[in-house]
């Protein structure tokens, strides 16, 4: 039994060597019409004089595999959290910005408390000062619109032991109204 297994494994192995080569000289049969003929092509038959080559291609695959798919994939793995940290935290100041602003007296106040309100949040989630900035813009008069923008810069990679790569700047924004009852706001206009 254990005979026949083995001549089965020998006469494939045999019929595959076989059709390369058979391939191999169809191919070199085709190419003999181009410039240069069939002799630009190295064609290489038996299993011995492959073997010697077999194996030339592992390492360089692995090189450019590695440099090319999982170095490009790590980076964007180990940078998705900051770049959704950066954006959960301009989100978080623009709309506690705008609450100051809507319960604001007047804008220079309430221009003071969001300016305020925005460092807390953005160095409590351990950005320093010159990582962002924040804008306001509408009326505060009763019946009115303001809004706060916060724009925070974004690592574009984060490499291991190397740091962050490049900025990007992300904003978020946000909207409120202010109460439409009398007296719910002394008034003025924010500068954009």
């Amino acid at each position: 039994m254990r005979n026949g297994r083995n001549s089965k494994r020998t006469s494939g192995r045999l019929v595959a060597s076989q059709a390369v080569k058979a391939c191999h000289e169809r191919l070199a049969l085709a190419l003999s019409g181009w410039p240069g003929g069939a002799s630009t092509i190295d064609v290489v038959h038996g299993e011995a004089e492959a073997g010697a080559d077999a194996g030339v291609a592992t390492p360089l695959t692995l090189l450019l595999g590695m440099a090319l798919v999982v170095l490009p994939v790590m980076v964007l793995v180990l940078s998705v959290p900051y770049w959704e940290q950066r954006a959960v935290d301009a989100q978080d100041a623009a709309r506690a910005a705008v609450r100051a602003l809507a319960s604001a007296t007047s804008s220079e106040s309430g221009e003071l408390y969001a300016n305020q309100v925005v460092a807390t949040v953005m160095e409590g989630d351990g950005l320093p000062a010159g990582e962002f900035e924040a804008s306001y813009s509408g009326d505060l008069v009763p019946g009115g619109v303001v809004k706060a923008t916060v724009s925070v810069e974004v690592p574009v990679g984060v490499f291991p032991g190397l740091g962050a790569m490049g900025d990007l700047r992300y904003s978020a924004s946000s909207e409120a109204h202010i109460d439409s009852y009398e007296g719910s706001a002394v008034g003025g206009a924010l500068r954009p």
